[in-house]
């Protein structure tokens, strides 16, 4: 028997193989929800910038799981955002706040 990482399911060896690519989907179907729901989260605060300052915004989701997982399009979304950023450093950052949420 497994547990498979991401959903902490039990498997026997026979049906690893076959379900092992379905609950992949899975969760590959429930980030793609939550970048949804935060995208749609933030979009009414965007309008409000666009109105009262008259400014361009756009959102970009920069998602880091709390043991340090990154989407493959952060490096991507990061270049949008102005400045300087160090996907290490964002990952460390997010090691740390949640060690010490556990402690």
């Amino acid at each position: 028997m497994k547990t498979h990482k991401f959903t902490g399911r039990v498997y026997l060896n026979n049906e690893q193989k076959k379900e092992t690519k379905s609950s992949v989907k899975d969760d590959t179907m429930l980030l793609l929800i939550i970048i949804i729901i935060i995208i749609i989260k933030y979009k009414s605060l965007c309008t409000e910038i666009q109105r009262m300052w008259s400014l361009k915004c756009t959102i970009v989701p920069v998602i880091i799981g709390a043991t340090g997982m990154v989407t493959r399009t952060l490096r991507k979304n990061l270049e949008t955002v102005p400045g300087k950023h160090s996907i290490d450093s964002l990952q460390q950052t997010a090691i740390l706040g949640t060690s010490y949420l556990i402690r």
